[in-house]
């Protein structure tokens, strides 16, 4: 329904500009730091280098920016805007999670891991877990290595993927 894709139901990038300035008055004065975009690479006609330069001009309290994508967000690790040198998904590559986190430190800014496991997520409610990544002991090995890279971790859990839509518990 493209509803996830919240910039491109903008009319114009004048239009996005003119709501980032709303978003940043409202929000920047409490302690965060900005995700300009979710999944940016499945909205290829939107122009986040450009929407990033105005969320940083805009901001006075110059808070961190993400790009947060699909794969790697490294692309954007060297804007004047990013204040991260990536901030990844990369729960379908567990196998070389550490090696990927280490990849990314060329830039001397936090590497975020922000989508390596969703914990017991059950996103088509047969009541099985999906993934193997999404029990307990696999999650906690996984967030250590992430943490031995020297990378920074967000563990989800099954109520918080698209909000709870794919997910009918706690």
């Amino acid at each position: 329904d493209g509803t996830w894709r919240d910039w491109e139901n903008f009319g114009s990038q004048d239009d996005r500009v003119r709501y980032l300035r709303y978003i940043v008055g409202r929000y920047s004065a409490y302690n965060i730091y900005w995700i300009l975009a979710g999944e940016y690479d499945e909205a290829p006609s939107i122009d986040f280098n450009s929407l990033g330069t105005q969320l940083a001009r805009h901001d006075p309290h110059d808070r961190m920016i993400a790009v947060h994508t699909t794969h790697s967000s490294e692309e954007f690790a060297d804007a004047s805007l990013s204040g991260f040198g990536d901030y990844q998904q990369r729960y379908y590559d567990l196998e070389n999670l550490h090696a990927f986190a280490l990849s990314s430190r060329d830039h001397n800014n936090p590497i975020v891991q922000s989508e390596y496991a969703y914990y017991l997520c059950d996103r088509d409610s047969n009541g099985q877990v999906d993934y193997p990544d999404e029990i307990m002991p696999w999650t906690r090995r996984q967030a250590w290595n992430i943490a031995m890279s020297g990378s920074y971790f967000i563990t989800g859990d099954g109520a918080t993927v698209l909000g709870g839509l794919r997910h009918d518990g706690a």
